[in-house]
């Protein structure tokens, strides 16, 4: 990932000649012939080193790696591309903490064990008592489980891509903060004793908020 600011071949005015590489010059006057820096234009030797045109080289790949990882994620294109990424730390760690608390409502056994198909019984004697139709119990992970892994997961992979494009480890644990405040404010909301609600209206609000909450626009 060179990202070099000037695209190549560059015409230099100064030598009459193509560069390729660095638009520096040998001192017989010729293209430098070197790889450029990482989003710089020139070498070390022709000034790459200088702390300001390191710093806005790195700054210019740290960019170019964040818009990558939004257009992975799917993310709002219409904003800065790490703003994009912190929002989507904070969404994805308010639906971890949500769903923690889910889980830790079920029952141990309904975590990993319940009914996963019923089957149809022939029988000439079994259908004459009624029993046409049997169901099997097996291992099977939970939905609410399976969702708090995915989105565990995710929250791991956004994490890991913020730190590789540069952002500061402040701005994530701010986005972290973010997210229990979503957790919180969800979890108030559906106990409010104002709603009333029902074990089985705060489920399927969950799920309606949960897909409307990713469905919201970025912050621009």
């Amino acid at each position: 990932m060179n990202l070099s600011p000037t695209p190549r071949p560059f015409h230099c005015e100064k030598c009459g000649q193509d560069h390729e590489r660095c638009l520096g010059h040998k001192r017989d006057g010729n293209p430098c012939g070197r790889w450029s820096n990482d989003g710089l234009d020139v070498c070390n030797t022709h000034g790459a080193r200088a702390p300001q045109v390191k710093a806005a080289g790195q700054r210019r790949v740290e960019t170019a790696k964040a818009e990558i990882a939004v257009r992975t994620y799917g993310l709002a294109v219409d904003i800065d591309p790490f703003d994009a990424i912190l929002d989507e730390i904070a969404r994805t760690y308010g639906h971890v903490l949500w769903l923690a608390d889910i889980i830790a409502a079920l029952e141990e056994k309904a975590l990993a064990f319940g009914p996963t198909e019923t089957s149809v019984t022939e029988s000439t004697v079994e259908r004459a008592r009624g029993n046409t139709r049997t169901a099997t119990a097996s291992a099977g992970v939970n939905v609410w489980v399976e969702l708090y892994q995915w989105e565990r997961k995710h929250l791991v992979d956004v994490s890991k891509t913020a730190i590789l494009c540069g952002l500061a480890e402040r701005e994530v644990e701010m986005a972290e903060q973010q997210g229990n405040m979503i957790a919180a404010l969800l979890n108030a909301v559906f106990g409010d004793p104002t709603l009333d609600l029902s074990e089985a209206q705060q489920q399927s609000a969950r799920v309606v908020v949960s897909k409307h909450l990713r469905s919201l626009p970025r912050a621009a």
